[in-house]
């Protein structure tokens, strides 16, 4: 079996450092993580072959968790860890990505076995990554909930983050869109930026409250649309152009 790189994702620490222990033993290049914060925060930078992941983690879900990497990494492979199974676990686990959900406590034999399983599969068989991808900047939490609320409603796969250097790694899959708020940490500038010297085909709108004293600096940056805050959910659509 060839070696993967294997990502495990584990709010209590013993646990998680017990199975990168057996991994790494079985030759595969593993690192762990605790929270579903930093797991993504890593997948985004370097993301692994296969997931590793509990599904009730403490700042977050693991199927939440996967659908998330998978939009910007969709041939990351998962398989699901939970103190709970049965039919509904599943289907919410494959519905996610996963493509096993193993019961705990861990029988380690069969957590190799289904590694073994995504090695003989080879790279995810997913095609190309979806093209009704947005990536959403925004760092105030109540507005991009509601802004991504929004967005899926208009049939859009929604990738959120808060800040411009979250955003540019997450820009490297390419996503069909961008809503970028302005006044973000790091500048939305910096984002916008990005995406014009790296000759990016998203498409970006910009909104603001900030609309008539930056109006000017924002356009000049080129950004596809500029949408001034508050709006209504036809100015976005409008502006996407979906």
């Amino acid at each position: 079996m060839s070696p993967l790189r294997i990502l495990v994702v584990d709010d209590h620490g013993d646990s998680a450092s017990a199975l990168a222990r057996l991994l790494r033993h079985a030759g595969h290049d593993v690192r762990t993580s605790e929270s579903v914060a930093d797991a993504f925060r890593q997948a985004l930078s370097d993301p692994p072959d296969v997931i590793v992941s509990d599904l009730d983690l403490t700042d977050g879900d693991g199927c939440e968790l996967l659908r998330r990497i998978r939009l910007l990494h969709p041939r990351v492979r998962g398989i699901a860890v939970s103190g709970y199974v049965g039919e509904q676990y599943e289907r919410q686990c494959r519905e996610a990505g996963y493509e096993t959900l193993l019961a705990k406590p861990l029988a380690f034999e069969q957590v190799l076995a289904a590694v073994r399983g995504v090695s003989a599969d080879g790279a995810s068989a997913d095609g190309a990554a979806p093209n009704r991808r947005v990536l959403l900047v925004e760092d105030d939490h109540a507005n991009r909930f509601a802004l991504g609320h929004m967005l899926k409603t208009f049939g859009l796969e929604v990738v959120e983050v808060a800040t411009a250097a979250e955003a540019i790694a997450c820009l490297a899959s390419e996503p069909s869109f961008l809503v970028l708020d302005w006044l973000i940490p790091g500048g939305g500038d910096a984002v916008l930026r990005h995406v014009k010297d790296h000759h990016l085909a998203t498409r970006v709108v910009v909104v603001t409250v900030a609309y008539e004293e930056r109006r000017e600096e924002i356009l000049r940056l080129g950004p596809d649309a500029l949408v001034q805050k508050p709006f209504e959910g036809a100015d976005v659509r409008r502006a996407l152009g979906v």
